[in-house]
Formats: structure tokens, sequence, C-alpha cells
């Protein structure tokens, strides 16, 4: 494998491997079938995320990270044990400095799911506020109109 392909990889799936309370784990990015269990855990922590948006913080932008988190400190646990696949009571034994880099490791490499969400959202919202409530447009193109949304394929299969 060369370099080239080696950052390829790690920009698609960027797992990484760590030393954390004497184990050797790996924080890896939440899947697609992860998806359905987290991120009915994740949409709290979302909806004040999305809050931040556009807000000031006078350069205390950690302290402001850090106080968000602690608001939902058990999701956030909850959240780093399926993505270290370690039991949740092995995370809250941690030692301060071993459970900061396992946090911040977990947010580094997750960082993109919530971003998918927190962007897919705004996007959502732009959209509504541009067609207005008086609007006929609709969200589904023709072309896939009565297909189930999947372009190429006929309602009779």
């Amino acid at each position: 494998m060369t370099e080239q392909d080696a950052e390829d990889l790690e920009v698609l799936l960027p797992d990484r491997t760590l030393t954390v309370g004497g184990e050797e784990i790996t924080v890896r990015e939440f899947r697609f079938g992860d998806s359905f269990r987290v991120v009915p855990l994740a949409r709290p922590i979302l909806a004040d995320l999305a809050a931040l948006r556009g807000t000031e913080s006078n350069g205390e932008d950690l302290a402001v990270f850090e106080d968000l988190l602690a608001r939902h400190w058990e999701r956030i646990l909850d959240l780093i044990a399926i993505s270290a696949d370690r039991p949740r009571e092995w995370i809250e034994r941690l030692p301060d400095q071993d459970g900061q880099t396992l946090a911040w490791t977990f947010w580094a490499v997750n960082g993109p799911f919530f971003m998918r969400r927190l962007v897919a959202d705004e996007l959502t919202r732009t959209s509504r506020k541009e067609s207005g409530p008086g609007s006929s447009t609709s969200s589904t193109p023709s072309s896939q109109a009565g297909t189930g949304g999947m372009p190429g394929r006929s309602p009779s299969g």
C-alpha cells in the first residue's frame, strides 16, 4: 500500500488505535448500521450543537464545548462506549488523562458523523425557509415520484 493509499483509507475510515487504561483499543467511526442506534442517543447533543451556530463565544470555545458535553455526559459516555467497543463502566473508571485522551480521540474520529447531520439539518431548515409556507414545490424529483425515492426503479419493481 502506498502512502497515498493509506491517507485515502484514513479519510474513508478514520479509525484510530491507541492505548488507554493499559489496553490497546480502536476508536472507530460510526458505521451506517450504527446510526440507527446512535442517532437517537445523539439527537439532544446535535440540537445543542446546532443551537451554538452563530453564537459569539469570545474565545471561550473549549469552555462552551465542555459545558455542552457536561449537560450530556451520560449520552457521551454511551456513544464513546459504542465507538470504542468497551463497556461504559470501563470508560467511567479510566484515569482522567486516559479519559480525556479517549474522549478527544472519539471526537476526532466521529466529528464528521456529527457534522454530516448538522449540515443536513441546516440544509433542510434553509430549504424550508426558502420555499415558504405557500410554496407548492415538491421535494421529490419527478423522475423519482412513485418509486420509493429510488432512481431508475419502476413501482412494479
